[in-house]
């Protein structure tokens, strides 16, 4: 654990708390779900952004669980990112980063009236969140590799 997970813990934005593997599984498999029906033409613009930004922070979710830690904060979809973010190779760590970028599109997009045409941002959200799932199917995979079979990146 990192000496800002600590920190993060110290403050009650994270508790540790042990995971099971089914969990876990439960999860990843949600964060897949949120991706598939994310990347669904059959849904609105609005309502795919909002999928695919919650199937990147389930993902993180899933990491920071496989990791036995549990958030605690009021803030916890950005808690969760980041504390993925330092669980998590540079590479994922920098994808987690711009996910939370998405965080702020995504409020606009489900709370906001002025956003019409959300295609600039799906063209952009869908490959940074398949980049994420990818990543996160390998760190989870680490933390738990008796759950590799289960733990498998999106098709």
């Amino acid at each position: 654990m990192t000496d800002r997970i600590q920190v993060f813990i110290e403050a009650g934005r994270l508790a540790r708390l042990s995971a099971p593997d089914d969990e876990v599984v439960g999860l990843w498999a949600a964060a897949l779900e949120a991706f598939a029906d994310g990347t669904s033409e059959s849904i609105s613009g609005r309502g795919r952004l909002g999928l695919l930004y919650d199937a990147g922070r389930i993902a993180a979710d899933a990491l920071v669980r496989a990791h036995d830690l549990r958030v605690r904060a009021t803030n916890h979809h950005e808690v969760a990112i980041r504390t993925a973010s330092l669980l998590s190779n540079e590479e994922l760590a920098g994808a987690f980063g711009r996910l939370d970028g998405l965080r702020t599109l995504r409020a606009e997009a489900k709370y906001g009236w002025q956003m019409a045409d959300f295609t600039e941002h799906l063209v952009k959200a869908v490959p940074l969140v398949s980049q994420i799932l990818e990543l996160s199917s390998r760190e989870l995979v680490k933390a738990r590799p008796h759950l590799a079979a289960r733990l498998a990146p999106p098709r």
